[in-house]
């Protein structure tokens, strides 16, 4: 079985198209991915994912990474409100990531 760090725009085409367009992405079940993500859905039934969130964090229109949740023991209906909710808590840990990156690059160049 592929690592879940394997996957990857050439075996997810449609994932990562989705995820790179700003997209989040709320699935109860791997069945309500369309057609054209077959692909996805057989490779992460083999990672025995459930159910899906993915919703995007970008800073300034560019994604920087995404905060996911899976489910492996049973389907999740995501309600409306963790639909609502989730981008926020993106936002914050986005922030907190672009904060950590800027104090690096500080503490950096005070050494230099």
């Amino acid at each position: 079985m592929l690592a879940p760090d394997a996957l990857n725009a050439k075996l997810c085409p449609w994932y990562f198209s989705n995820f790179l367009s700003g997209k989040p992405l709320f699935l109860k079940s791997l069945s309500e991915l369309p057609a054209e993500a077959k692909a996805e859905q057989k490779l992460l039934q083999r990672f025995g994912l459930k159910s899906n969130a993915i919703v995007p964090m970008e800073s300034e229109r560019t994604i920087m990474g995404s905060l996911s949740f899976v489910t492996v023991a049973e389907e999740r209906t995501w309600s409306e409100h963790i639909i609502h909710q989730l981008p926020t808590v993106a936002s914050i840990f986005d922030n907190a990531l672009l904060r950590k990156s800027a104090d690096d690059a500080r503490a950096s160049s005070e050494l230099l």
